[in-house]
């Protein structure tokens, strides 16, 4: 006999962040049924450019994004496949009419400590979001999705990677082999402007890198350095790059 899985007692939340989440609803809405699995498609991610929303309300908001599991029949067995849809709304409970949203989505058991991710999820474009999950255990079920970042924050991330190949920074920590006498200079895939440098570029996969050349005495380029990242540095960089409210997008 199949084993029957109760996705009636499923437990609807949005996560926010993994250390944030806020519940959306306690019982789960009964849909029109699952849609047609789309061809040689895992995963279908649209980008936008976001060029008409003006005030932080207009983006999407996790806590009033609403999730709903589309079934078709009554009882649902192991090895049945569910249909997730999430419909994202902007902080004023609009619905959004376009997609792009960094989101995240799995089912769990805290019966079975058991999770799994979607088979595959479509980016509609308009809003919503399908995702497709093939039921592994029986017993209940619970939905998670977390909104990682909103739209407008993915469009504002993609253009500073595309447009900043050195968005990110780095720091070059040299030690003085005798005196341990320690030096921390710049590095970076371009020659530093105007100053002596190191190149410790490797010929072999074409991989340039430069780091700005120690003016302690006894540091020379051979006592090769620690590398490591400059966070507040490259914070700076990317916020001399973005508006006010790009950067405050991105933070949410």
């Amino acid at each position: 006999m199949p084993q029957v899985a109760d996705v009636q007692k499923t437990n609807l939340q949005l996560m926010k962040t993994t250390a944030n989440y806020s519940k959306i609803g306690d019982h789960i809405q009964a849909g029109e049924g699952l849609t047609q699995k789309p061809d040689s498609r895992f995963y279908r991610y649209n980008l936008h450019d976001h060029t008409s929303w003006t005030n932080l309300t207009q983006i999407t908001d996790a806590k009033r994004t609403t999730v709903r599991l589309m079934k078709s029949k009554v009882e649902l067995k192991v090895g049945d496949q569910i249909q997730v849809r999430l419909e994202a709304r902007d902080k004023m409970g609009n619905t959004k009419a376009y997609g792009g949203d960094f989101i995240r989505i799995k089912l769990s058991s805290d019966e079975t400590r058991s999770y799994v991710n979607p088979d595959y999820i479509i980016d509609n474009g308009n809003g919503t979001y399908d995702a497709f999950f093939t039921l592994r255990w029986p017993g209940s079920t619970q939905i998670d999705a977390m909104l990682v970042h909103p739209s407008e924050a993915v469009s504002v991330i993609n253009r500073l990677i595309q447009n900043m190949p050195n968005r990110l920074a780095y720091d070059a920590k040299y030690t003085h082999p005798k005196t341990n006498q320690e030096e921390i200079t710049r590095c970076d895939v371009v020659v530093p402007s105007q100053k002596e440098y190191c190149n410790y570029s490797d010929p072999r996969n074409f991989a340039p890198w430069y780091c700005e050349k120690p003016t302690t005495p006894g540091i020379k380029c051979n006592n090769l350095p620690r590398i490591c990242t400059n966070v507040a540095r490259a914070r700076k960089i990317v916020g001399q790059n973005a508006t006010p409210l790009e950067r405050e997008a991105i933070k949410r």
